[in-house]
């Protein structure tokens, strides 16, 4: 990250290259400049975050044990219920459990999301095996949902889970930043998906063919 330096670099000396005095006149100058200034941080918070997430999903794996049938989150946008519905069948199909029963609507209520993520979180660390998100063919880049994937996991490395992550995308794009992020894409754009997501599932989770 760079720095700027508003004083001299002599050793053991620290001489500013001066005191600015405004005068009323330029006060419009240094709202903008404040303004900059705030926007600088902003930035600069959101690449810490960015780094932490990318070393955090370099750490290594914990094995998953599981007994019975594979137990498999699955995330989408809030407006996809439909695609989620489709897509929770077709996994139930393939013979997994799909959690939670119905896809969480929160709207823009902060203190709903607040609650869902704390039980979403319950139900990842007490129940699933896997996380995945679901980005249907008409959504937009989900960015959004992806970094709360890698959020939920980081959260659940404080439990000593790593869970599995992945996206089943059906765009024809590549997802944002999942990989940056350690979280694995399936390409579920085609009709042999669900092939994809059990050679994908039985890797992650050591299970026997």
């Amino acid at each position: 990250v760079l720095g700027f330096q508003f004083h001299s670099r002599e050793e053991n000396q620290v001489h500013p290259f001066g005191w600015p005095e405004p005068q009323p006149r330029d006060r419009p100058y240094f709202e903008e400049l404040a303004k900059l200034s705030t926007v600088v941080t902003n930035r600069l918070k959101e690449l810490k975050a960015r780094l932490d997430l990318e070393e955090q999903a370099k750490q290594p794996s914990v094995r998953i044990e599981i007994e019975g049938e594979p137990q498999v989150y699955l995330q989408a946008p809030a407006a996809e219920q439909k695609s989620w519905l489709t897509a929770k069948s077709a996994l139930e199909k393939a013979g997994c459990k799909v959690l939670p029963d119905e896809l969480p609507q929160t709207g823009d209520d902060l203190r709903a999301m607040q609650a869902a993520r704390k039980q979403r979180l319950q139900i990842l660390n007490e129940q699933a095996h896997a996380l995945c998100l679901l980005r249907p063919r008409q959504a937009n880049g989900v960015q959004r949902e992806i970094e709360s994937v890698a959020n939920d996991r980081s959260a659940l490395q404080a439990f000593d889970k790593d869970i599995p992550c992945a996206v089943l995308n059906q765009a024809a794009s590549d997802p944002p930043l999942a990989r940056e992020l350690g979280i694995d894409a399936i390409d579920a754009s085609g009709d042999d998906w669900l092939l994809q997501f059990q050679g994908w599932l039985q890797r992650a989770l050591q299970m026997e063919a």
